[in-house]
This record gives C-alpha cells, sequence and structure tokens, in this order.
C-alpha cells in the first residue's frame, strides 16, 4: 500500500474515566499549563496544541479527561512565544496554522501568524510560510461548505484607527490554498462593550483599548456560532462571548450578531469563586459523537496572580447547543461526568474480530489497530448494532491499484437480501450510494469527492435520521439520500479492494428539528393531531396538545420549548408523572417532585426566556439530572419512575427533540 510512513503510537486502546475535575491532569502526574488549548480529533484519538514560550506544545488523549503529554509540535530556530495554534488535517497533511515573533522581541506586536505542516499528529512540524509582516495571531480555520476552507484570525488593522471601540478584532479571509489567503478579510465581531477594554486610555488622549480575540467557529442546525475572548488574558476576568448567524452561506459571509445584541454584556462563561482567567477556547465533540464540549485555559483563584508565571490551565465543561444560542454551566471546579463514551466501538487493538462484528461476505485480518480486507475478493462485515436513527464514524484508507478501488460503509443492512452501502470509488472520484435488494443493485445517489484522496487516512460520518441518510467524507464532500425507515444494522465494505479501517464509533442518536421534526411520529403519540410546521409542533393560543412517548432509563434527551405569549405553558414529565415534572412558564419554571414542595425558578436571559427553553434530562437507572438553561437539579427516583414521557403544551410549541443513547451506566 502506497501510505505515508506510519510512525503513530500503536497502542490506541481507549482508556476512558467514569468521572472527572478541572483542571485537567496528565498520565505522569505532573501538573502542566496548556493556555490557548487547540484539540483536534483524529482516528479515535485528542490531540491538543497549546501556546509555549519556546514550542507549540501537545499532548494526547483518548477520552478528553486524562492526557499525556508528548512535547514540542514545533520549534522554529530564531522563534520565541507560540501564540494559540490551530490544526487541521486534510488528506494526510496536518496543518498548523499559530503565530510567533522574533527571538528576543518583547514586543507582542511581532506575533505574526505562520503555516507548518506535518504527516504526523504530534509533529515534528516544518515551518511553510508566513502570512503577514504585521500583528496577526489566533487562527481557526474550517471548511467553508464548498470544498475550500476559511481563517479566522485577529488584527489590529480594521479597528485599530477608529475614534470609539479602537482595538483588536476578529476578521475571517478565504483561504485559496492552505498556505495563501485571498486578502480580502471581512470584519467578524468588533468591540462593542466596556468588559472587552484591553487597556484604558492607552495611547494618553482618552482613548481606550478594546481586544476581541480567539475565535472559534462551529455550526449546528441552521445556527453558526463564534465564541471569542474578550480584554486581557492576564486578567481575573478574561470571559468567553459568542456571536450567532443565520447558517445561509459560507462562514464569512454569514451576518454575525453578538449574543444577545452588541451593547449588553453576556458572556457564555467568565470568572466565579473557584477559576478566573476564563478564556480562548476550542470546541470538540465527545467520544460518543454527540456532545459538545467546551475546552479552555483558567487559573485557580486561589492562587496569587503572577504575571511572570504561567498559570493558566487545561480544563472542559460540557457545552449545549439551543436554535438561539450555546450555554455552559462551566467554569466548573467540582467532579463531573465525563464526556460519554460511543454505543459501540472498536479500536480493532485486540488479537481478534470483536464478536459484536459479523463477517457476511469474505475475510478480513487485524494488523496493529486497524481491521483489514484483501484485493481478491468482495468483503463486508456488519455490527450487531441495529438502529434507525444514529451517528457513526470510520476512518479509512485503500490501496489504490491499476484496477481501481471502492470501499466505504453499510448504512443499512436488513439481513443480506437488502443492503445500502456508500462506496467511494477512487476512479470516478465519485461516492455513490447503492442499494442491494436481492441480489439487484441500484444507484440511489452519487456526488463528486472533493479534497479526498482515498490512499490516505479519511473520516467517514454517516448521520441515520429514519428515511435519511448523510454520508460525509472528510470535511468538503457529502452525500445524502433516502433508505427504508426500519432499522438495520451497520457495517464496512470493500469492493475487491485492499482497505484499512480504523476507529470505529457508533451512538444511537436523533435531533429532531426543522423538516426533521416531520419525523416526531416515531418518538411520540400526539394528541390531538398536529402538523409541524417550522415553528415545530405549537399548540394555538389556550389549547392543549399532549405528546407521549418512551423514555428509557439510560439515555439523554433535550427538549427545546417555545412560549410566545404570557398564557403559555408546558407540563412536561421526562419520566412518568409519579417521578418528576416541570412546569414551563414564560417566566419561570416549577420543579414538581412527588412529597416534594414545589421550587420555582426564574429563566435567566437571556440563556433561557419565552423565545427558548432548553431542558436536558439525563437518566442511568435511579440516578438523573434535570439541566434548565444553567441551571442542574440533581434527581433520585423510587423503582416506580416510568420509562414514558409525557409533555402537555399549551398555547407553546416543541421546537426540537433530541435523544442520544448512553453506552454504561454514567451519572453525576
Amino acid at each position: 500500500m502506497t501510505t505515508p510512513v506510519d510512525t503513530e503510537p500503536k497502542d490506541r486502546t481507549m482508556v476512558t474515566a467514569e468521572r472527572y475535575r478541572n483542571p485537567l491532569g496528565y498520565s505522569d502526574g505532573i501538573a502542566r499549563t496548556d493556555p490557548d488549548p487547540f484539540v483536534l480529533r483524529y482516528r479515535g484519538l485528542y490531540y491538543c496544541y497549546s501556546t509555549g514560550e519556546t514550542q507549540v506544545n501537545v499532548s494526547v488523549s483518548s477520552d478528553l479527561v486524562s492526557w499525556t503529554r508528548v512535547g514540542a509540535a514545533l520549534q522554529v530556530p530564531g522563534r520565541t512565544h507560540y501564540w494559540a495554534p490551530c490544526t487541521i488535517y486534510v488528506d494526510g497533511v496536518f496543518y498548523l496554522y499559530v503565530s510567533s515573533r522574533p527571538a528576543g522581541s518583547t514586543d507582542p506586536h511581532d506575533e505574526v501568524l505562520q503555516l507548518a505542516t506535518s504527516h504526523h499528529p504530534t509533529g515534528p512540524f516544518t515551518l511553510v510560510t508566513q502570512f503577514f509582516d504585521t500583528f496577526s495571531i489566533d487562527p481557526h480555520v474550517v471548511p467553508d461548505g464548498e470544498g475550500g476552507y476559511v481563517m479566522f484570525y485577529s488584527t489590529n488593522d480594521v479597528t485599530g484607527l477608529d475614534d470609539e471601540y479602537v482595538g483588536t478584532s476578529i476578521v475571517a479571509d478565504r483561504l485559496l490554498d492552505f498556505d495563501r489567503l485571498e486578502g480580502r478579510p471581512r470584519v467578524i465581531v468588533r468591540p462593542s462593550l466596556e468588559q472587552e477594554v484591553f487597556e484604558h486610555d492607552r495611547f494618553g488622549d482618552g482613548r481606550d483599548w478594546y481586544t476581541i480575540e480567539g475565535a472559534t467557529y462551529l455550526t449546528r442546525g441552521d445556527r453558526a456560532y463564534l465564541t471569542y475572548s474578550g480584554n486581557a488574558y492576564e486578567r481575573p476576568d478574561y470571559f468567553i462571548g459568542q456571536a450567532g448567524a443565520v447558517l445561509d452561506g459560507a462562514p464569512h459571509d454569514l451576518v454575525w450578531r453578538k449574543h444577545p445584541n452588541d451593547h449588553e454584556y453576556a458572556p457564555l462563561m467568565r470568572r466565579n469563586g473557584d477559576v478566573e482567567g476564563t478564556g480562548h477556547n476550542s470546541v470538540v465533540r465527545a467520544p460518543n459523537l454527540v456532545d459538545d464540549w467546551i475546552v479552555y485555559h483558567g487559573r485557580d483563584a486561589a492562587d496569587p496572580l503572577d504575571p511572570q508565571v504561567e498559570q493558566r490551565t487545561m480544563r472542559i465543561d460540557p457545552l449545549l447547543h439551543t436554535t438561539r444560542c450555546l450555554i455552559t454551566t462551566g467554569p466548573g471546579s467540582t467532579e463531573l461526568d465525563a464526556p460519554a463514551r460511543p454505543q459501540v466501538s472498536d479500536d480493532f487493538s485486540g488479537a481478534e474480530l470483536d464478536a459484536r462484528w459479523d463477517v457476511r461476505e469474505g475475510r478480513v485480518h487485524l494488523a496493529d489497530d486497524r481491521v483489514c480486507t484483501t484485493a481478491a475478493e468482495r468483503t463486508r462485515l456488519e455490527t450487531s448494532a441495529a438502529a434507525s436513527a444514529y451517528v457513526a464514524e470510520v476512518w479509512m484508507r485503500v490501496e489504490i491499484s491499476d484496477r481501481g478501488a471502492r470501499a466505504g460503509v453499510v448504512v443499512a443492512a436488513n439481513g443480506d437480501d437488502d443492503v445500502v452501502e456508500v462506496l467511494a470509488d477512487a476512479a470516478t472520484s465519485q461516492l455513490i450510494a447503492r442499494r442491494w435488494l436481492r441480489g439487484v443493485g441500484t444507484v440511489i445517489a452519487r456526488t463528486e469527492l472533493r479534497r479526498a484522496r482515498l490512499d490516505r487516512w479519511q473520516q467517514l460520518q454517516v448521520r441515520r435520521m429514519f428515511d435519511r441518510v448523510e454520508v460525509r467524507v472528510g470535511d468538503s464532500t457529502t452525500l445524502a439520500f433516502p433508505v427504508p425507515e426500519i432499522a438495520a444494522r451497520f457495517g464496512l465494505v470493500s469492493e475487491r479492494t485492499a482497505t484499512e479501517f480504523s476507529a470505529f464509533s457508533f451512538t444511537g442518536h436523533m435531533d429532531l428539528w426543522g423538516q426533521d421534526l416531520d419525523h416526531a411520529g416515531h418518538v411520540f403519540s400526539v394528541q390531538p393531531r398536529r402538523d409541524p410546521g417550522a415553528t415545530g409542533l405549537v399548540a394555538p393560543p389556550g389549547r392543549s396538545v399532549v405528546l407521549e412517548g418512551d423514555s428509557d432509563s439510560s439515555s439523554a434527551m433535550v427538549h427545546e420549548f417555545a412560549l410566545p405569549t404570557p398564557g403559555s405553558r408546558v407540563l412536561f414529565a421526562p419520566w412518568g408523572a409519579e417521578a418528576v415534572r416541570l412546569l414551563v412558564e414564560a417566566d419561570a419554571y416549577t420543579l414538581l417532585r412527588p412529597g416534594d414542595a414545589s421550587q420555582r425558578y426564574p429563566m435567566d436571559p437571556p440563556f433561557t426566556d419565552a423565545a427558548g427553553v432548553a431542558v436536558r434530562s439525563t437518566r442511568q437507572g435511579r440516578q438523573a439530572l434535570v439541566q434548565v438553561g444553567r441551571r442542574i437539579h440533581p434527581l433520585t427516583f423510587d423503582d416506580s419512575a416510568s420509562s414514558r414521557q409525557r409533555i402537555e403544551l399549551t398555547g407553546a410549541g416543541l421546537t426540537r427533540y433530541e435523544w442520544t443513547a448512553h453506552p454504561t451506566p454514567s451519572i453525576q
């Protein structure tokens, strides 16, 4: 197989923690600092790149909680103060974007953005180019949805000459190639709040200097979000803010707005009594491929602030997205539930193929951390997990021969006579969905493969929502198509192609919003009948609609409600009325527990109000958590707790429903 030399660690066994406490620890027991942590997920492992005075630091983890320091990812002779790295992976190459300054310089304005590359996530990286000759920091490079990439970064020259809100802003520009910008930066977020002041009267003429930096871009549903940090990282009140946009174009073309608006201070995260200096984050998915986690740095508030000593340590907290904004309960300093594991996963590190796999065609063998097929025959293997709604991920690379190469995933197998598979075809550079029904093959859909060298490791992501499947290869190719609605098994397939598969994960999951709320009938019975519209399942003013459905004892759910009028209300029992009920009104919610006095809590604008109330419910047996906005309520049930949920909407609407399966008991 013609591939880059594979120098990655061979022991990729997933070691996961059930619980964790900030700041995060390291395998050698040494307390370390990791300012400006950027986390990349690659082949089932997490790689953290962080700021360093003499190098870019790199660490590795399998669960986001327990880390091993690898060492220096990048060191360049004559350069120092490596700030806020960002790393992406495309077609066998890791691209590391970071700023640094000449050795000996004490002026932070000498920081300029550069690019280095490597064929390995831990380096060593080699410097390729420098983008600017003037101050430029904090890159975040993301796909633009059209096969290209966009760089967010911070600079002074956009608002540095303004009379009001002078300072550092976040801009974005299209990358013509990984080492070349278009040169047409657009302002994304600019200073507008007193809390964003970096230095008062910086020039002696009464003008204050403001700083907006550390952009992180993400999309969920039909919304785009941008987190950023404000004021100065040395300050105790360094904070994380957020902006949002309707996802109707490329990242740098969107119309961005701070949440809740440009002149109201409502940070996503700020200091509390235990942690200060919270800022400069990245966002990454948990091992279960569903839950978002914010990775950031902070300082122990009990320690005296010493500007001459690095005190910023890496921390994580769960991040909830709603149709309006992001929500976190961080910064956390107590023991919490660790990021969730997949429902089913395999790192293929054993001596034999796990018993959960069923080889339906051909033969396979294990080598190091991968399962391999040969070019001699067609091969298909399936997992024992059957679902009609799930997310899955596997990494794949193939040997390309003069006969071509085709391999991919089975997205729905209902026995040998009905199999839907998606194959990446190296010869035609296409991604092809095909259904085999009683031996007859039919192409369902196809699209062009963009930026996908199949002889390099490629990430294949699959999302199935009953009769709709979406398969994504890398960052640039997506294929969506219909399938039969029945529950079916997931698998791997190669068409007479020597193929390696690695780092498989699978989680039962559904996220119903917008058009996908058409599938609410798979979860709820609704009385009287309602047709989900653009705003969800809605009860008219003064009238009620009742939804009832299953609610198993080992899962997480998110319900998002809209209460458009003062008389709107929702009576919600996630696990039956005998366990706990939640009365949600336009200005408050009440927790109703059997045998206990009712507890009423005001809404928490702008994170929770009548326009949108997100309720996250997590249960493992008799233990449960209910999170409303930024408040968390732990609950304990007796054996009478039901596995049914009931929602009564009165002049209110269910705008989103999310369900995620848990692999094993794990509760805060």
